[in-house]
């Protein structure tokens, strides 16, 4: 093979995460002319992905490296993304039957003018999307949660259905619900290991079949507390600023009785094992991140694994639901995150705060036979419901649209969301420490926030 029939790689993001390409393989049998074929590349790129020009012979290389060098400028001149792309598509061309000629420098600039077109929309979509951040440390059962509750909200659940816009991504949380209701897999198999790294996930959220609006799920990796730096910190705090709920994750197994301790000692030595496992990082965290940003988005305090919590303190200490909700998982949240449910003087401090408490599970019996009970993912609903609640209010407190119907569909939505969390007997909400219905609570912030 000679020089010229080799493959060279235009050098792109060395930190891309290749999960995150899109690839198209391109193998021309007819004769085409280098411009129609970088116009059929860029008319065949998928929604919601951003173009990246990958592989080419070294014969035409030099073309490809002028689009995807002004491409990749644009991105970090316009965007703020620096190197760290969403959303790439990587075309692997077979060009052997693409004429080399040199192109002018009007045919140059209309095609890289046609490429940053298609750019510039995608990026908008992506920097205009909503957002939901979620933090938790590893093990924590982030993982489970988000494969958990796409399982339940692929189909429609108060008329609202999610969808991944990534077709790689909703095949990973299809996969992995899949084994999770695969009672016969063992445990190893059966749920996912935990991770330590960030993900990013492009929902569109429909309401009654129409699409209503899209937003982005930002899991952040379970050690960004304990060992992130700088510009990582730095994403973390500009994405905490803008999202509409802030998730926080606590290990449900963190919950285990002490035989013979009485309920304030109980409730101590749970809170001192909460404390040491996260809550000690994200206090010192939210602390600066609010005295600095003055907001402090609504946060849902996930807690996972409830059904182990609940077997733990039923079989043991014969309590029932309400009980260890309201005086174990409540109280010890309450007291290891007591900066958020402490009341504010809002006049000096800037900000009110919103907290829920929703304990979820895989199921209430996903234990039993070791781990080969049936998944029926508990709560995970209403965790995403109250993110879309903020979504829609931002969107009918700031649309300009001029088509009443859609904004009074939006309201409509709101209501249904707010009825359907009220109703959920074992969730809490508190507006600075005072605990209220979901309704209350998400008007009363949006009216002071």
């Amino acid at each position: 093979m000679n020089a010229k029939e080799q493959n060279t790689e235009i050098p792109v993001s060395k930190t891309t995460n290749s999960e995150n390409k899109f690839y198209l393989p391109w193998d021309k049998t007819e004769k085409m002319e280098f411009d129609d074929f970088v116009t059929e590349c860029i008319d065949s790129i998928p929604e919601a992905k951003i173009p990246v020009f990958g592989f080419a012979k070294s014969d035409v290389i030099q073309h490809f490296r002028i689009i995807a060098e002004r491409y990749t400028d644009f991105l970090r001149k316009h965007t703020g993304f620096k190197n760290d792309f969403p959303k790439l598509a990587v075309f692997s061309a077979d060009i052997r039957n693409i004429t080399a000629k040199k192109l002018d420098a009007k045919k140059t600039q209309e095609l890289e003018s046609k490429l940053l077109r298609r750019i510039e929309s995608e990026v908008k979509k992506i920097k205009d999307s909503k957002k939901f951040v979620s933090l938790g440390v590893t093990n924590s059962g982030k993982t489970t949660f988000m494969a958990s509750m796409y399982y339940k909200m692929a189909m429609p659940i108060e008329g609202f259905q999610l969808m991944l816009e990534d077709n790689d991504q909703h095949q990973k949380m299809k996969n992995i619900y899949a084994r999770m209701v695969d009672t016969s897999l063992d445990a190893p198999e059966r749920f996912p290991l935990p991770t330590n790294q960030s993900d990013s996930y492009l929902f569109s959220l429909q309401f009654k079949h129409d699409l209503a609006e899209r937003f982005e799920w930002l899991d952040y990796r379970g050690g960004i507390l304990q060992d992130g730096r700088g510009e990582e910190l730095d994403k973390l705090k500009q994405h905490i600023s803008s999202a509409e709920v802030l998730y926080v994750f606590v290990d449900g197994s963190l919950f285990k009785d002490r035989e013979g301790k009485n309920e304030t000692e109980l409730i101590d030595e749970i809170l001192y094992d909460v404390a040491n496992e996260c809550a000690l990082d994200l206090n010192h965290f939210l602390s600066g991140y609010g005295n600095t940003n003055l907001r402090i988005p609504p946060v849902a305090i996930i807690v996972t694994k409830y059904d182990l919590i609940y077997k733990e303190f039923h079989e043991n200490r014969n309590l029932d639901h309400e009980y260890i909700i309201t005086k174990i998982i409540n109280e010890v949240i309450k007291k290891a995150f007591s900066g958020l449910f402490t009341e504010q003087d809002k006049e000096n401090i800037g900000y009110r705060s919103m907290i829920g408490i929703i304990p979820v599970s895989l199921g209430a019996g996903i234990s039993e036979n070791d781990y080969h009970g049936k998944f029926q993912p508990d709560n995970v609903q209403f965790a995403a419901l109250m993110g879309v609640w903020f979504l829609l209010n931002k969107e009918t407190e700031n649309s300009d649209s001029s088509d009443p119907s859609t904004m009074k569909k939006k309201r409509d939505a709101m209501r249904i969301i707010e009825k359907a969390i009220d109703d959920v007997k074992y969730i809490h909400f508190y507006t600075d420490g005072k605990e209220e219905k979901f309704s209350e609570c998400a008007n009363r912030f949006k009216k002071d926030a």
